[in-house]
C-alpha cells in the first residue's frame, strides 16, 4: 500500500454543521408560551448551544431545550417581558461551527381595567374644593371618563382633571349645594369597561351672625305715649337665636311688649311708652359660628320735658 492510500484511508468521515431550517422571529403575549425552533444537519452530531444577547441561556422549569439530532428546540412557558431578545442558536461538531438567530417580541397581555382605589364619598363646606381619586391599570392604558348625572364632566372653569400614572384625580372647585349628588368614572379600552360611583354631599358653610346697617349712632327718640318699634335684619347661618335686653336685664313679654320673628327680621315693640321705658337697649344674635350685639340708646321725650319744667320752677 503507497503512503498516499494510507493518508486516504484514514481521512475521517463527517460533515460540518449546517443549518437547513433557520430560527424564525416570534411575537407572544406576555404570559403566553414561546418557542423557537430550527433544524440542523452535521456528522457526527453537534453539540447545541443556545444564547440570548450574546449570554448563555440558563434552563429551568420555565426555560426548556430539545435536540433529537436534527431538530433544536428552546421553550419558554409563561413569558415575561425579561424574555425578549435575540436569540442564536450554535451547533458545533469535529468539522465546523454554524448558527442562526431570530428575536423574540413579548407584548403586553391585553388587559381590561381595573380600579385598585376606587371612588370614595366626600363631605365638603361649601366654597372649599372637592377631590376624587381614582387609581387604574390596565394594557392598553385605559381611557378615563367623569359624568354626572349623566352628564360628562371635562377639564374646565371649576372642574379640573389631572392623572399622574395609575392616579386619575377629579377636583370641583369652590363648591357649591347645587354640586352635590353622585359622580361616576369610566375607565375603558380595547379589552374592555369598568365604572366606580360615589357622592358627593355640600355642607352649607357656618356664618357668624351680621346686623345688617339700619340704625345709626344716634339715641331712638320716642315721645311718651308713642310706641317703641325697633326692628333688625340678621345674616347668618345657621340661623341665630335672638334675645332681647333693656339695661342689661332680659327683656319678656307683657302687655306692653313683644318680640317678633320673621325669616331673618327680629324686633321688639314696646307700646304706649313712659319715661322709665328709657335706657339702652340690646340686642344679642348667638348661634354655634359666633355671637353679635348691637345696643340701642332709647329716650322718651317726656322725660326730658319734666326735667325742664323742674328746671323752670326751681
Amino acid at each position: 500500500m503507497s503512503f498516499l492510500s494510507f493518508l486516504t484511508a484514514k481521512k475521517p468521515k463527517g460533515a460540518a454543521p449546517e443549518f437547513f431550517k433557520t430560527l424564525k422571529a416570534v411575537t407572544v403575549v406576555e404570559g403566553s408560551a414561546a418557542k423557537l425552533e430550527c433544524w440542523v444537519h452535521a456528522k457526527p452530531e453537534p453539540t447545541i448551544e443556545w444564547l440570548k444577547d450574546g449570554e448563555p441561556v440558563k434552563t429551568s422549569k420555565r426555560v426548556k431545550t430539545y435536540f433529537d439530532s436534527e431538530v433544536c428546540r428552546l421553550t419558554i412557558s409563561d413569558t415575561v417581558a425579561d424574555d425578549e431578545g435575540e436569540y442564536k442558536c450554535t451547533a458545533t461538531n469535529d468539522f465546523g461551527t454554524a448558527s442562526c438567530s431570530a428575536d423574540l417580541l413579548v407584548n403586553e397581555a391585553i388587559v381590561m381595567p381595573e380600579f385598585e382605589e376606587k371612588m370614595k364619598h366626600v363631605d365638603v363646606t361649601e366654597g372649599d374644593t372637592a377631590r376624587f381619586d381614582v387609581r387604574v391599570v390596565g394594557n392598553p392604558k385605559p381611557k378615563i371618563e367623569w359624568s354626572k348625572g349623566g352628564k360628562p364632566i371635562t377639564d374646565g372653569g371649576r372642574f379640573r382633571i389631572e392623572q399622574s400614572d395609575d392616579l386619575h384625580s377629579l377636583f370641583i372647585e369652590n363648591a357649591s349645594m347645587d354640586d352635590f349628588g353622585s359622580y361616576k368614572c369610566v375607565a375603558s379600552n380595547e379589552a374592555g369597561r369598568m365604572q366606580c360611583s360615589a357622592r358627593l354631599d355640600v355642607k352649607e358653610r357656618d356664618i357668624a351672625p351680621e346686623f345688617s346697617d339700619e340704625y345709626g349712632d344716634s339715641p331712638i327718640e320716642v315721645s311718651e305715649g308713642d310706641d317703641l318699634k325697633v326692628n333688625v335684619t340678621i345674616q347668618g347661618n345657621p340661623k341665630p337665636d335672638v334675645e332681647w335686653y333693656k339695661d342689661d336685664k332680659p327683656l319678656r313679654r307683657t302687655s306692653r311688649v313683644s318680640l317678633s320673628t320673621r325669616g331673618n327680621k327680629f324686633g321688639v315693640t314696646v307700646l304706649n311708652v313712659v319715661p322709665e321705658d328709657s335706657g339702652v337697649y340690646k340686642c344679642v344674635a348667638k348661634s354655634s359660628a359666633g355671637t353679635t350685639t348691637r345696643t340701642f340708646q332709647v329716650n322718651i321725650e317726656g322725660m326730658l320735658f319734666c326735667c325742664l319744667l323742674r328746671l323752670n320752677f326751681a
